[in-house]
């Protein structure tokens, strides 16, 4: 017996019933012992082959009808024997359609719509149909051996899909982890450049649609190759490091986003903030840095609101571009007057 029999006995199985609807409902009038025998005698036929049934057709057909009429000749020798013949002929013509219909299915109809059923719902998707089979015997005719290969089919249909199902999962969680990191500073955990152009970009488009600007802030850390050329550059990664988590912690979770643009700059966009508030952002870092580490280091920060259309250009480039200036502008002149200070245009 196959090895995923105990679960061929726990899957429902469409195709048991594939009777037409008339049938079955003329079975709810029927006696039970009578249903029972017939479901009985139908599971014996699936286990003979087409070839014995067409010779137990035959039989009723054709052998049984002409030994009847041979008796009947014989023991009535004085009544006319065409009339029996014309009897024969009249019942048969009679008769020919429905039990045509009849044999065609008790020979292969049956099964062939089983199995046209069983195609159709692996066509919907659902491997998990199966063929109501008696126990797996070494001789089987063709028909029930193309069942059980159908039903293994399905099987291996199923667990493939199963495999591929779960190697695509992968694959999507690979691809997205791989993303993230293709959007994230390795050192410091904030976004880099690559997602920093495509937020501003992002955060422009909504300013020219519903007028809610922005702020970019520019932050440089000071004094920070006095600590590479003096500590080390491992000294240098650790400030980095601490800059970044106070920046993050300083702001908005997922609305205000911070990146690290290069070596010690950073940059921080403030959808949504008014001068006033974007100043307290800078005031805040300013104060936390200087307060967490020994190594003297400062930082300028820089800011300036996003323009819809500076310089009379309504290209968003061009918009970007007049915006990152301007803050670098306003970061130059922190830095010329020694730093450690906020200044906002």
């Amino acid at each position: 017996m196959n090895h995923y029999d105990a679960a061929h006995d726990e899957a429902a199985h469409p195709l048991a019933d594939a009777g037409s609807k008339t049938t079955r409902r003329l079975t709810r009038y029927v006696p039970g012992f009578l249903r029972d025998g017939w479901t009985a005698f139908g599971r014996m036929m699936e286990k003979v082959s087409v070839k014995t049934k067409m010779a137990v057709v035959l039989l009723c057909v054709m052998i049984a009808p002409t030994a009847v009429i041979l008796y009947l000749v014989e023991s009535h020798a004085s009544r006319d024997t065409a009339l029996y013949l014309a009897a024969y002929l009249a019942v048969a013509l009679a008769l020919l359609g429905p039990l045509a219909g009849f044999l065609s299915r008790f020979l292969v109809i049956k099964d062939i719509r089983e199995i046209n059923a069983f195609c159709m719902e692996l066509k919907r998707g659902n491997y998990a149909v199966r063929f109501d089979l008696p126990g797996e015997q070494e001789e089987e005719h063709d028909i029930l051996r193309l069942k059980r290969n159908l039903d293994w089919m399905a099987h291996l249909i199923g667990s493939r899909e199963t495999r591929l199902r779960v190697e695509l999962e992968k694959t999507d969680t690979t691809k997205k982890m791989f993303e993230e990191l293709s959007n994230r500073d390795p050192l410091t955990g904030l976004g880099n450049r690559r997602q920093f152009e495509a937020r501003m970009r992002e955060l422009a488009c909504r300013a020219r649609h519903t007028g809610h600007t922005f702020h970019l802030m520019l932050i440089d850390c000071d004094k920070f190759k006095q600590v590479n050329d003096v500590h080390g550059h491992q000294a240098g990664d650790m400030v980095l490091t601490l800059l970044g988590t106070i920046i993050r912690e300083s702001v908005r979770e997922q609305v205000d986003g911070c990146y690290r643009l290069g070596g010690d700059e950073f940059g921080i966009l403030l959808p949504s903030r008014d001068a006033e508030a974007a100043r307290a952002v800078g005031e805040r870092i300013s104060t936390r840095f200087a307060a967490s580490q020994q190594y003297g280091c400062t930082v300028s920060i820089g800011a300036a609101a996003y323009r819809p259309g500076a310089a009379g250009n309504p290209d968003t480039d061009e918009a970007l571009r007049d915006l990152i200036a301007r803050s670098d502008k306003t970061l130059y002149a922190v830095k010329k007057i020694g730093g450690d200070q906020v200044i906002l245009e």
